[in-house]
This record gives C-alpha cells, sequence and structure tokens, in this order.
C-alpha cells in the first residue's frame, strides 16, 4: 500500500464522505421530517464513520489508526441498524434504501482491509504522518 499523507486519499474516507452526503440529501425527504430521532442518529453515525477515519489517519501511529478504524467499522454498523428501522417503518422506498446499505456495506469493506493491512506483522510501519499546511 502506497504511503497516504492526507485522509482525503484514503478510499474508506472517500467512501464515507459520499455516504455522508447521500444520507443527508436522504433526511430532506418529507417522510423522516418528522423523524427526528431517527433522522438525527442517521446523520450523526454517518458524520462518525467519516471522522474516525480522519481522526485516527491524523494520529500518526499505526495502532491508533486501528482504533479509530474500529469505531468507524462499529459505526457503520450502528448506521446498518438504523437503516433497518427505516426499513421496517417503511419510511424509505426500496431502491433508497439499497443505495444507502451498498454505500454502508461498501465503507465498510474499505475499513475492513485497512485495518487488515495495519494489523499485518509483515508490513514495514507506517511513517510518521504530517498535517497539511494552507497557510
Amino acid at each position: 500500500m502506497a504511503t497516504v499523507k492526507h485522509f482525503e486519499e484514503l478510499q474508506s474516507w472517500q467512501f464515507a464522505r459520499e455516504t455522508v452526503k447521500e444520507i443527508y440529501e436522504t433526511c430532506k425527504i418529507p417522510a423522516l421530517r418528522e423523524e427526528f430521532q431517527i433522522r438525527e442518529q442517521l446523520c450523526r453515525t454517518a458524520l462518525s464513520i467519516m471522522n474516525h477515519i480522519a481522526e485516527g489517519h491524523g494520529r500518526g501511529s499505526g495502532r491508533e489508526f486501528a482504533r479509530q478504524l474500529e469505531l468507524a467499522s462499529g459505526a457503520c454498523a450502528e448506521l446498518r441498524s438504523t437503516l433497518y428501522v427505516l426499513m421496517d417503518l417503511e419510511l424509505l422506498d426500496k431502491n433508497s434504501l439499497k443505495s444507502l446499505f451498498t454505500n454502508a456495506n461498501t465503507t465498510h469493506a474499505k475499513i475492513v482491509g485497512m485495518l487488515r493491512y495495519l494489523r499485518n506483522p509483515h508490513r514495514a510501519e507506517r511513517p510518521a504522518v504530517r498535517a497539511l499546511s494552507f497557510a
């Protein structure tokens, strides 16, 4: 795996970002306007996935990165669980649900792949990560 200097380069973060956008668009539909708790949970969980990936990368150590990826993986499961509530309450059509589940599952697969890489005892230790400079 090539060295990644910025979390924005990570496929898992990119997929998580797409998931956040799709969740926020979904939460604008009339059926969810009345469902404040579900809508809030969806948005918080999706953001959590994306932010855990970024935070883990920013911590600069493989162990810390893996821990944050574990949290992101758990948040993916939480997101999927909440999507089942939408399905059970028939708040979304099947195509919308399928798309959301696909995004959540793809993001989770990318996270799991990164965890496998970080846990591989035969890989070279990841060099320290430098922060972006906007000066």
